[in-house]
């Protein structure tokens, strides 16, 4: 499988990253099991979608 992520290593210590999933081939939630680093929280989370009325 050929996966290309935003980032492969952390930005803090340069140890491999951990996805807890990968969405797109590219967009994921990261972390680094070596530091604190981690992706950021959601800003927004979509709950209730009505696909009937498109809305």
């Amino acid at each position: 499988v050929n996966i290309i992520n935003d980032m492969r290593v952390c930005p803090k210590c340069h140890t491999k990253l951990k996805y807890n999933y990968v969405r797109y081939h590219h967009i994921g939630n990261a972390y680094c099991p070596n530091c604190d680093f981690k992706s950021p929280e959601a800003d927004f989370r979509v709950s209730n979608i009505d696909f009937e009325n498109e809305n």
